[in-house]
């Protein structure tokens, strides 16, 4: 496992339990200064979003937002069984759940920032998440539909079981021919979005899923920037609103905080073809 998928991991555990840097890397003292730093950045960007999206029902300081572990209780969402949690962060959670009336299992993934957010902000998030929703395309995650519950939107996906793409790649670095065909594959799936008129805005290898029998999908098309922070996303802050992205794979436009366009995905899929053969 290389550095930078240790830090990654020991990130999410922070992000996930109440812990500190310090006990995380009890067992690797020298990953410390960058998973300490890396840890501060993290910190601001959740003040900074917290400011963005008060509570309106909060008082004094505003209340904080629900922990999600575990044992934590399931929501009981109507039309929905919900059995088990797949994955969580600090921004939102993913279930899986079982469709009632179609007998479906599927993935449902709940924005916990949402409680936070202004109406106009939820009212987005449901126009865009619907727009996403009529993308048919074989090499798209397809999302089934979007609702709310508690104030919380989320919406309700295909359930993948072979994981991301860059958990599977863990560091090794893929052949020219397969790199330059898996990314002829998401450049199908980015052309078919943007000609219905959806950019991804934050393509990179964990947003791309794989079925367990091998088929990439691409994730989080158009929602990818609605309320979501991670490790190594950062906020940019314009009078056009507000931009999530992973620096990585952002292109220029985007870390400026212009206008996005098609041309940002292309310069994000040109980074992960020039990755691929030379990961580290």
């Amino acid at each position: 496992m290389t550095d930078k998928t240790r830090i990654r991991d020991l990130l999410e555990q922070l992000l996930e339990a109440d812990s500190t840097p310090e006990e995380v890397c009890a067992d690797c003292p020298e990953l410390l200064p960058e998973v300490r730093n890396r840890w501060r950045r993290l910190q601001t960007v959740q003040n900074r979003v917290d400011e963005l999206f008060p509570s309106s029902s909060a008082g004094g300081d505003g209340e904080r937002q629900p922990r999600i572990t575990p044992d934590s209780k399931l929501p009981q969402i109507e039309g929905y069984e919900v059995r088990a949690i797949l994955g969580y962060g600090g921004m939102g959670v993913v279930y899986k759940a079982r469709h009632l009336r179609l007998k479906r299992e599927i993935a449902l993934k709940m924005l916990l920032l949402g409680a936070y957010a202004r109406p106009h902000e939820l009212e987005r998030f449901m126009r865009e998440a619907e727009a996403v929703a009529g993308l048919q395309h074989p090499n798209i995650v397809q999302v089934y539909d979007v609702g709310e519950f508690e104030g919380r939107p989320y919406f309700t996906m295909e359930l993948m079981d072979g994981g991301s793409f860059s958990q599977q790649l863990a560091g090794v670095p893929q052949s020219p021919m397969h790199s330059a065909q898996l990314l002829a594959t998401l450049a199908t799936a980015v052309a078919y979005a943007h000609k219905q008129g959806i950019v991804h805005r934050d393509l990179k290898p964990g947003n791309i899923l794989v079925t367990s029998e091998g088929t990439a999908k691409l994730l989080d098309f158009g929602i990818a920037k609605l309320l979501r922070v991670g490790e190594d996303e950062t906020v940019y802050i314009t009078r056009t609103g507000l931009h999530l992205m992973t620096p990585e794979y952002a292109s220029p436009e985007q870390v400026r905080g212009e206008a996005i366009t098609a041309l940002s995905d292309v310069y994000s899929l040109g980074v992960i073809l020039y990755e691929l053969p030379c990961l580290q």
